[in-house]
């Protein structure tokens, strides 16, 4: 055996990813309990056996379940952020930067359809808010419906009321949310000659080609409403 390949090999693998420190441990085991039984019906008690901690540990990092649940929600936020790529060189054309932003909500709210926890977190924080999406409004949603705004009126190249300019984001946004949500009831609602019993587990969507066809659809709204 040639002990230089493996020495190669070895040299060459991966190290091991460094043990989470207690606080991230912590936020690890509360997301997957708070997504899923959400923050009323999650313990302290459960959660502390999920990370393999006392009460005094997460009394000591957080204070409280209430800014545990903040801290965690905002961690959520920060990894779907962080999973999407972002343009080298921000476009100065309008249909290329409403493709970016097209691309951008759909890479971060479509992909992995039965998603991690952070998906499922963030679902849950948006369709019933507490005051921890007063922050991600704040600091994230409105600076990106306002770049998605000023868009859509650069695209329209005419002047439109600030009121017809957040419906029109409004509109692109859930063409690319319906995606999002029940993809096993849009399997069925679509399959071959209406064979409800026959309905195959929904295929991966092809963002790509998605992202195309709403922005050529997009495009071609915006403009008319435009005229």
């Amino acid at each position: 055996m040639d002990t230089t390949s493996i020495a190669s090999e070895v040299g060459t693998a991966s190290p091991p990813a460094p043990p989470l420190s207690t606080r991230d441990r912590i936020i690890h085991a509360a997301g997957p309990i708070f997504a899923d039984k959400g923050f009323e019906a999650s313990t302290v008690r459960e959660i502390c056996l999920a990370a393999n901690v006392n009460v005094a540990s997460i009394n000591y990092h957080f204070g409280d379940k209430q800014k545990l649940y903040h801290e965690t929600v905002l961690y959520a936020h920060s990894c779907r952020h962080d999973s999407v790529e972002q343009p080298d060189t921000p476009s100065t054309e309008p249909t290329i930067r409403l493709q970016n932003l097209i691309e951008r909500i759909l890479f971060s709210m479509v992909v992995n359809q039965d998603g991690p926890w952070q998906v499922r977190l963030l679902t849950n924080e948006i369709q019933q808010p507490t005051d921890t999406c007063r922050q991600l409004v704040r600091d994230h949603f409105r600076p990106f419906l306002i770049e998605l705004i000023q868009t859509i009126s650069d695209v329209a190249a005419k002047p439109v009321t600030g009121e017809v300019l957040s419906t029109l984001a409004m509109s692109v946004i859930g063409q690319c949310m319906i995606y999002r949500f029940a993809p096993e009831t849009h399997a069925m609602t679509f399959s071959p000659d209406n064979d409800l019993d026959s309905a195959e587990t929904p295929k991966p969507i092809d963002l790509t080609k998605l992202a195309d066809i709403i922005v050529k659809f997009s495009v071609a709204g915006i403009q008319a409403v435009a005229d």
